[in-house]
């Protein structure tokens, strides 16, 4: 509910009610009686809404004003508007957006153009597919989703943020996207040290979620704990999600056992172990 100078404007809610279904706007000056609406009465519409307004007189316009809805059987909470003040619900988040990133599913809105006359104690953002929702509840207009398992890279979903004060909760402010899960992998890895001219390390490795010609590192290291070292290399695209790398060992890498890993956006893979003079890497865990 808001009043703008000379104008009452009214905005409510019916999500019960069928699309179509009249509503009475009822009001009341100072101590005054309560007034019904006539003539072109508003009606629900199909996001459960309900806007009226009405033009006050100077008179009118001196005094307070109660507010409330009516079916013609049951009737709404009233509300106080005092002169030049805003008092209800606030109204939905505003400019939405959905972005994959590598640390998750970022969501980031701009506040409601109104908060009703109460402060936002937080917003609502709910996030998955159907009516499967993780539901997460935070101050600020900013959130990163971390979907579980049950996720599905490259999926659309449905993404919904609403502002809660005081008063209740807004209206929705809703979107759908299809969003991708960054991860990479380590498949197979070969290494020749017995090679004349040098200690050749091949590595391959499935990387999904990032964009065609993103470059990744691969790095070794004697222990786990690093130091790790980047190795020079020539990274090969087998497909969108498929690499086969190539390079070679140097310096105090070279004819030792190594530690691999692969390291992108989204940090490194899963450790390998690479022996010298074995032509197969073994998975370490």
């Amino acid at each position: 509910f808001a009043l703008f100078g000379t104008t009452l404007k009214v905005d409510g809610l019916a999500p019960s009610y069928a699309a179509g279904t009249p509503i009475t706007p009822q009001w009341k000056l100072g101590n005054g009686p309560w007034v019904s609406a006539t003539g072109n009465l508003p009606k629900v519409d199909a996001q459960g809404r309900v806007s009226w307004s009405k033009k006050l007189d100077r008179t009118q316009n001196k005094a307070a004003v109660q507010v409330r809805l009516s079916d013609g059987s049951n009737t709404s909470e009233a509300l106080l508007v005092p002169i030049g003040s805003s008092v209800g619900l606030p109204s939905a988040p505003r400019d939405l957006k959905v972005e994959s990133t590598v640390n998750g599913v970022k969501l980031s809105w701009n506040p409601p153009a109104t908060d009703g006359g109460s402060r936002i104690e937080y917003y609502d953002v709910q996030a998955g597919r159907g009516m499967h929702y993780q539901v997460r509840s935070r101050e600020g207009t900013s959130f990163t989703w971390h979907p579980d398992t049950s996720f599905i890279s490259g999926t659309k979903y449905a993404f919904m943020v609403f502002a809660h004060t005081a008063r209740g909760d807004g209206p929705v402010a809703k979107t759908e996207a299809k969003v991708m899960k960054y991860r990479s992998s380590i498949t197979d890895i070969a290494r020749d040290t017995w090679a004349w001219d040098g200690d050749h390390l091949t590595v391959k490795f499935e990387a999904e979620g990032f964009k065609p010609g993103t470059e990744f590192k691969v790095q070794a290291a004697l222990k786990k704990s690093g130091p790790w070292v980047t190795v020079t290399g020539t990274q090969n695209a087998n497909s969108a999600t498929s690499y086969t790398w190539t390079g070679d060992l140097t310096g105090g890498l070279r004819h030792e056992n190594v530690f691999v890993r692969v390291n992108g956006p989204g940090g490194p893979t899963k450790l390998w172990e690479a022996r010298a003079g074995y032509l197969n890497g073994f998975q370490a865990g």
